[in-house]
């Protein structure tokens, strides 16, 4: 971890005397010898009591207060005043006051009064200053301490800086009087106890200059304190002896400048830069204790496969997390966590290790903290998180530390020593599927403290034994290991992991837990929180159904309920709170919900328990329903028993399969289903090289059930199989042709076909919407100019989305007039892919003279659409509702379908040659009617004009000079125009 020091003139460090250049130098007393008074020097109010003694300004105090002053030349130029002090006793009170040729005082400090400590004033009444006033902390006076006191004096802004030793006392207080220049010094011993003692001052210096100049010279000596304040060494928080040499020659070429009264004042601000680009280097070569830093997104390298290799380690000077062998690396995923790029490890065996890791934890000392998610996928065992456990001996002759996620879901820690040892650190489960973080901080001695996302307590207890360390191993990622066989692995996701080479204090501990339950706020469990939501199917709430909320504790009564909306609207919905148990409040709506309506309640701040906690809000605020539709169909997912096709480049027999969810066809189908093609994102990582991976759609059982719409959810080849952008374009081309081909057997109304594509996926189901003349195009958080992508998602070009170029490759460029309708969702929080993505291409669809919209989400970020997520609900309705948009479009026109159900042409496909048959509706505009044929392309290849001849409202298009393709079919009548397709085969 690397720290930046901010730079504020002598705002931590300051001179004991600014003077040490002769520059601008006005007084410089340093009072050599024994003997009378100095001739500068004025006593008054008491007679001989203020000599030299010692080589110093000496004020004896008996019965008498003796007081003395020294005028100067005025100056009306910023300057700085400073000298030493100090007294025989610590009971009294000594005011140096700086005053102005006319007796107005800028300043006054007063040494002793009262606390015995250093003040300075705040206020004058009478012309006597008063109100003075401690820094924090406050400057204790010692008997016989010499003190080093300075002041800055802006004449321009009239306020003065103050330090004490070095150190700021106060900064930027307005003078006392309204004053012009600085032309006398007056000291007055005031009290002491006993009337007896001394006080004695030295090195009272003033000079005045340009204010570079004083801030060159305050850097210089805060610079040279700093250095002389560290240790030297390569422990933690040690420097080492090369950076405090290079640091000191900067500080060395600082001061000669300093020293040369005519360096000017360009001079001046270049050394002022250098010193602070030293010091800054200085200070990032502290050993901070860090040694392993993995994290989001950053120094993820994978090779031509996908198979992650590499995770490097953000800590210069220590080892990356690497895998040799390819066929056991990692994944990479955009998609799993919002918002990160993890390291996933999904393949059975995966893992990485950490290089020069073992070294660190053999004294067992040392800290980790980890971000990330397991699943307990064998039966009976803990999922391996972190270590280098061996028991290739036995339970009985072990060595080794590692971290596990227990079938419980509690965090465990495994130890040799060197028998088997396990100790359970927290007392809270991690719920399953959940992702977490934990911190876990041991000494030599043992001694270890823990916490984790669950619960804000450190625990800490104490390893007796002697820990036997696996000197012979790094520590892996995902590792478990088995008595005397065969290490078994679990499936595991990181996202990031921190490691120091000792044990943090607790301090330092807790600022850890503090960042990390800020980064990741919504996996704090708070103590009041939400426990269910009611009805638990959020897709089909019953119209007059109630809401109801259980939490952890009980709610207090008099606290602020939710606030429920429907459709998005600013006026709550009609209905009543109440508490329907101790811990659960339940909404009774006034009339029954809207069909398909979105109900949305909002948490408010103030809900509160019985116990004064008001409710967590960081995982979320709101949650979504979906109100049940009047009309719903069965439906049912499979994945087919064959791939759709196999391919033989680059591997020779990749499959490529088919996952669908559909409606199911009974008696009561009445016509053909709407398509919806749904385009997987993951960064293009995953499959193998045997077959690609398809997924369900996370939106398609919703389209199934409510819209009888079928969802295919297609495979394309992806960096696990060798896949490039351009076989992934092939791969869903093949997909939508291979729905055409089996259109009648599966029940397909390939005129009603909607693409759609999340992240990576996004621009493919964006090309196959385009060229494919698709009746729509739904997006979530995609990508479609890979020219202008500002080079973040998919780390440049690995994929080859530039082959043959970036352009021919991004949906953006290939806009025509005919563009799909098209809507895409994305949060503006979206750290992966920029949500202007979505709306740069819908102003670009819009511009010509398409329909497009992009819906941003505030504050969601990436993967926020899927199943789960508190906006899934509020995107599903956008979804549907633009697919009802365009599925109802044009309904007014007097066109319909020979052998048609609902509003299609059919048979479709048409077969090449067939005679494609249109028949009017009986109230037909007896008038000329357009009808054109175009091509994919937006061509228009059959243009001509029908008359309806009297007895007969048939249309017939002979097919035979048409090629194989997909077509348009557009007819106009009285400036009315219907869109159907059609595709020959």
């Amino acid at each position: 971890m690397k720290t930046k020091f901010t730079y504020l003139i002598a705002l931590l460090f300051t001179i004991n005397n600014f003077a040490q250049s002769n520059c601008g130098e006005l007084i410089n007393d340093t009072f050599d010898g024994s003997g009378a008074l100095p001739t500068e020097w004025t006593e008054y109010n008491t007679s001989g009591r203020v000599t030299v003694s010692s080589g110093r300004l000496k004020f004896d105090h008996n019965t008498t207060k003796p007081s003395a002053f020294r005028t100067f030349t005025p100056i009306t130029q910023n300057s700085l005043f400073s000298f030493d002090v100090s007294a025989s006793r610590n009971s009294v009170n000594c005011q140096i006051h700086l005053l102005s040729s006319t007796g107005k005082h800028l300043s006054s400090i007063a040494v002793g009064v009262q606390t015995a400590s250093i003040k300075y004033a705040t206020s004058i009444s009478n012309g006597v200053p008063g109100g003075f006033t401690d820094a924090v902390p406050t400057t204790g006076l010692k008997t016989n301490t010499t003190y080093s006191v300075s002041s800055q004096v802006n004449l321009d802004s009239k306020t003065v800086t103050f330090y004490v030793n070095d150190v700021l006392m106060a900064a930027d207080i307005p003078f006392l009087e309204d004053a012009e220049d600085i032309a006398k010094i007056d000291i007055q011993l005031i009290y002491m106890w006993s009337n007896s003692g001394q006080f004695y001052f030295d090195n009272v210096s003033v000079s005045s200059g340009d204010a570079n100049r004083f801030e060159l010279i305050s850097n210089a000596v805060a610079a040279q304190a700093l250095i002389n304040s560290v240790s030297i060494g390569l422990e933690y928080d040690q420097y080492p002896q090369s950076s405090i040499d290079a640091f000191q020659v900067e500080i060395d070429k600082a001061n000669l400048v300093v020293d040369n009264c005519d360096a000017d004042t360009i001079e001046i601000d270049t050394t002022l830069a250098d010193l602070k680009i030293a010091q800054e280097v200085f200070l990032n070569a502290r050993n901070s204790g860090i040694v392993y830093s993995f994290e989001n997104a950053k120094g993820i390298i994978a090779d031509n496969l996908g198979s992650v290799v590499r995770w490097e380690n953000q800590v210069d000077g220590y080892g990356d997390a690497v895998q040799n062998d390819t066929n056991l690396g990692a994944e990479e995923s955009q998609e799993t966590y919002p918002g990160k790029t993890t390291v996933l490890f999904n393949r059975d065996g995966s893992f990485l290790e950490m290089e020069g890791s073992s070294s660190h934890v053999s004294d067992n000392n040392y800290t980790v903290f980890y971000v990330g998610k397991a699943e307990n996928i064998v039966i009976d065992k803990p999922a391996g998180l972190l270590g280098n456990y061996d028991m290739s001996a036995g339970f009985s002759n072990v060595k080794g530390i590692r971290f596990v996620r227990l079938q419980d879901g509690k965090i465990g820690f495994d130890y040799a020593i060197p028998n088997y040892t396990r100790i359970v650190l927290g007392t809270n489960e991690i719920p399953e599927e959940n992702y977490f973080f934990f911190g876990f901080s041991i000494d030599a001695s043992g001694n270890y403290k823990y916490f984790d996302s669950t619960s804000p307590t450190i625990n800490t207890g104490t390893i007796t034994n002697t820990m036997v360390a696996n000197e012979n191993e790094d520590l892996k990622f995902n590792l478990f290991e088995e008595v005397a066989g065969a290490n078994t692995y679990n499936h595991t996701e990181v996202v990031e992991l921190e490691m120091y080479n000792l044990s943090l204090d607790s301090s330092k501990f807790q600022d850890e837990y503090d960042r990390l339950s800020t980064e990741y706020a919504e996996l704090v469990k708070s103590d009041f929180s939400i426990v269910e939501v009611l009805p638990e199917d959020r897709t089909g709430l019953p119209i007059d159904s109630n809401i109801t909320i259980n939490f952890t504790q009980n709610v207090d009564n008099n606290s602020e309920y939710p606030k429920i909306f429907v459709n998005k609207s600013d006026i709550e919905a009609a209905g009543e709170w109440s508490l329907s148990s101790p811990n659960a409040l339940t909404f009774t709506p006034t009339e029954n919900w809207p069909y398909n309506a979105l109900v949305t309640f909002e948490m408010q701040e103030g809900l509160k328990s019985t116990e004064g906690i008001f409710i967590g809000l960081s995982a979320r605020n709101s949650y979504n329903f979906i109100v049940e539709s009047e009309k719903v169909f069965e439906y049912i997912n499979y994945e087919l028993d064959e791939p759709i096709a196999t391919v033989d480049f680059p591997i020779v027999g990749h499959k490529l399969p088919l996952k669908i969810t559909t409606p199911v066809i009974n008696a009561n189908t009445t016509g053909k289903f709407p398509v919806h093609i749904w385009v997987h994102g993951g960064g293009w990582s995953g499959g193998s090289q045997e077959t690609s991976n398809a997924s369900y759609s996370p939106h398609g059982d919703y389209l199934a059930e409510n819209l009888g719409i079928v969802t295919l959810g297609i495979a394309y080849r992806c960096s696990g199989s060798s896949g490039t952008f351009s076989l992934a374009r092939e791969d869903v081309q093949i997909a939508y042709d291979w729905a055409v081909e089996h259109a009648e057997e599966y029940n397909l109304d390939m005129t009603k076909v909607f693409f759609s594509g999340g992240s990576a996926g996004s621009p493919l189901a964006a090309i196959g919407a385009q060229e494919n003349n698709a009746l729509g195009l739904i997006g979530f958080n995609g990508i479609y100019d890979f020219v202008n992508d500002a080079g973040d998602f998919g780390q440049g070009n690995w994929y080859k989305q530039n082959v043959p170029n970036e352009t021919f490759n991004s949906p953006f460029f290939q806009v025509n007039e005919n563009h799909p309708a098209t809507i895409m969702m994305h949060g503006d929080a979206d750290t992966t892919i920029s949500h202007t993505q979505s709306t740069l291409f819908a102003d670009k669809i819009n511009e010509n003279e398409g329909d497009a919209e992009a819906v941003i989400y505030p504050g969601e970020v990436h993967a926020f659409f899927n199943l789960g997520r508190p906006a899934y609900e509020d995107v599903l309705i956008e979804m549907v509702g633009f697919i009802n948009r365009q599925l109802n479009k044009q309904q007014s026109l007097s066109l319909k379908d020979v052998n048609r159900v609902g509003n299609i042409i059919y048979p479709n496909p048409v077969k090449k040659g067939d005679t494609l048959t249109l028949q009017l509706e009986s109230n037909y505009n007896p008038h000329k009617i357009k009808v054109r044929i175009i091509n994919y392309l937006g061509q228009v290849i059959l243009e001509e004009g029908a008359f309806i001849n009297q007895g007969s409202n048939e249309i017939k298009i002979n097919t035979q000079n048409l090629n194989n393709g997909v077509y348009l079919l557009k007819t106009e009548e009285n400036n009315k125009s219907k869109i159907l397709k059609f595709v020959i085969k």
